[in-house]
């Protein structure tokens, strides 16, 4: 109430900061009159974490500067009737002091979070002085807990997310996946993980892979150790459950996330898809015949378009020994003088890709070509072929699977450098350019 006035004292200059989750009331003197906070009990406002400022100040933001980490609390699998301890840091960064009063959680909050109580009120006067915060996670039920950890300092709450999961008596701690190569590589990266589960003997893995991928785990997704050639960029999703020697598993399912990133420069895929091929993670050589479809993605410079390629009287620029990047042509010499040159980085002979082009420099004003032809079904029929191009590591042009037989050259599209510009190669009537019975004349 407004001493002078008897109007009402509202808090119109109320703010909400974040840092994360810090919620600041401050009250205006011009809301309150000049007997601004007459009847305003301090001890209240304390209590809800209020700031009480001068009037001079109250429209200024708080000079308090002060951190608190990690920004959230993950306790790992707790056996029920088990318990786990955690701790955040607050910590001064400024010369202002800071107040901190009480740790409580909100009322929502699982029972299962129990913070340790400050014994009394605490004031951090120095910059880099910190107090820890403890937390115990003591679960009664099992599944996911959560909640809100709330610290009441004198610059207001604080509020820090809790997570914690819970398993029964029979399970034991989630295990966990370590990738040697990291969590961010490039195609044709060989990765390489481990678990780590103390008190497991067996191992079961499985993997989510970006579409049109076909690599297999090995050996087979068992073993606490496996690899995997990530070719196809996109994300990776490994999961792994783990068993101690009587098949009780963990508490949970480990799963860690890989991106294969192509990188800065020019990246251009094909994958494929054969409808009458049983099995198309096979090679050549787990059977006696061939194990798969085989088509070839070739990236042509313009200075080569002129060649004929199946010598049909027709310039094409396919399978020229220099200007075409190919699988008989894997590093041509472009006369690239600002980086490294093109490289044809994988070809696939027997199943579903992909076959990979980078460059990351490609020569400025000029056109660059993508054709795919189907070298040889192996005896499997049709298959349905997909062409992404990559500049920089996004994604700018992805064709619709289109429909091939034997011996098919698809002309797919056109790249202009620098800009980047990508057009499709089609028919006037639309349909796709592929030109049927193209067999090379090498």
């Amino acid at each position: 109430m407004d001493a002078g006035s008897g109007t009402p004292c509202s808090a119109t200059g109320g703010q909400t900061l974040k840092a994360p989750f810090l919620l600041l009331i401050l009250l205006s003197a011009a809301a309150c009159g000049d007997g601004w906070g007459a009847d305003v009990d301090p001890t209240e406002l304390a209590r809800v974490g209020a700031v009480i400022a001068s009037p001079s100040a109250a429209t200024e933001p708080p000079s308090v500067c002060f951190d608190m980490s990690p920004t959230d609390l993950r306790f790992g699998a707790t056996l029920v009737g088990g318990a786990a301890q955690l701790n955040a840091d607050v910590t001064l960064c400024g010369d202002e002091p800071l107040w901190l009063y009480e740790l409580t959680v909100s009322a929502d909050s699982s029972p299962a979070f129990v913070p340790v109580p400050l014994l009394r009120p605490t004031e951090l006067v120095r910059a880099g002085q910190s107090l820890a915060l403890l937390v115990d996670f003591q679960p009664e039920t099992p599944g996911a807990h959560v909640g809100i950890l709330r610290l009441r300092t004198s610059e207001g709450f604080f509020e820090l997310p809790l997570h914690g999961q819970a398993g029964s008596a029979a399970c034991v701690q989630t295990p966990t996946i370590t990738v040697a190569e990291g969590h961010t590589v490039m195609p044709q990266t060989q990765l390489s993980l481990s678990a780590s589960s103390p008190g497991m003997s067996s191992w079961r893995w499985s993997v989510k892979q970006p579409p049109g991928s076909q690599s297999v785990l090995e050996p087979v997704g068992e073993g606490a150790s496996v690899t995997l050639e990530a070719n196809v960029v996109g994300e990776y999703t490994f999961q792994l459950r783990a068993f101690d020697s009587k098949g009780k598993p963990a508490c949970g399912v480990a799963e860690a996330q890989v991106t294969v990133d192509p990188g800065p420069g020019l990246h251009v895929e094909l994958t494929w898809s054969t409808p009458g091929d049983p099995d198309e993670t096979d090679v050549n050589g787990d059977t006696d015949g061939l194990a798969g479809s085989d088509l070839d993605l070739h990236v042509r410079h313009p200075d080569g378009l002129s060649f004929d390629g199946n010598a049909d009287g027709t310039g094409d620029g396919c399978f020229h020994p220099e200007r075409d990047a190919y699988w008989l042509n894997r590093a041509p010499n472009w006369g690239d003088a600002n980086g490294p040159g093109p490289l044809f980085e994988r070809d696939d002979t027997d199943g579903a890709g992909p076959e990979n082009f980078r460059w990351s420099t490609p020569e400025d004003g000029r056109t660059y070509h993508v054709a795919a032809h189907y070298w040889s079904d192996a005896g499997f029929g049709e298959s349905f072929a997909t062409v992404r191009v990559f500049i920089d590591g996004e994604v700018v042009f992805e064709s619709p699977p289109t429909r091939l037989q034997a011996e098919d050259l698809w002309e797919v599209c056109s790249i202009d450098w620098p800009s980047g510009e990508v057009r499709s190669a089609a028919w006037p009537s639309g349909d796709p350019r592929i030109l049927p019975g193209f067999v090379p004349a090498l």
